[in-house]
This record gives structure tokens, sequence and C-alpha cells, in this order.
């Protein structure tokens, strides 16, 4: 990760503390299928737990199989 990059996040507000930390979970592993395990994520699941570690939660809706494809 760059540090010009890094620069670029704003330091305020919930959207920078949720980008810090996203850039502490670089090098978890990818999963669908062990997304809720510690140290786990795809990409809604890592979305969800760092609004979760900010104090925001969010409902987790059923997408009716033929929304799938």
């Amino acid at each position: 990760m760059s540090e010009e990059f890094r620069n670029e996040i704003p330091s305020f507000g919930v959207g920078s503390d949720v980008a810090n930390l996203a850039l502490t979970k670089v090098g978890c592993k990818y999963s669908q299928e062990h997304r809720y395990e510690e140290g786990y994520y795809d990409c809604s699941s890592l979305v969800q737990r760092l609004y979760q570690e900010v104090g925001i939660s969010f409902r987790r809706l059923p997408l009716p199989r033929e929304n799938l494809w």
C-alpha cells in the first residue's frame, strides 16, 4: 500500500474509520465458504464486518435465487 494512497483517505468520519480498518485486513484469506469465521472474508462480509466494528449494522436480506444470475 503506497503512502500516497494512504494520504488520500479522509482523516475524519465513519468513512475514514472504515477505510483504516479495511487496511488492517490486507492479507486476510478470501473464502465465501468460511466468510464468517475469524480471519476469512468475502466482499460482502468484509464490508458488513467493517461497518459493524464502527457500530453500524446492516440487515442481511436473502436474494431470491432467480436474481443471482
